[in-house]
């Protein structure tokens, strides 16, 4: 368990790292997501599906990093 829970941290890690720069895989992004998703921002929470619609509620928030 505690070798899958550093797993996760590192991928996350790395993928935090990517958006940073703005260099996310978007497929990567889809791929931490289930199906529907709920998302919250300051503009308030959204909810979507894991498909076109995930990578224009993001793209915004990974361009002002």
């Amino acid at each position: 368990m505690e070798a899958a829970v550093s797993k996760l941290f590192e991928r996350y890690e790395r993928f935090f790292r990517q958006a940073l720069a703005a260099k996310a895989d978007m497929d990567e992004v889809a791929s931490l997501y289930a199906s529907n998703v709920i998302a919250t921002s300051l503009a308030g929470i959204m909810s979507g599906k894991n498909d076109e619609e995930l990578e224009r509620m993001t793209t915004p928030g990974f361009e002002q990093a």
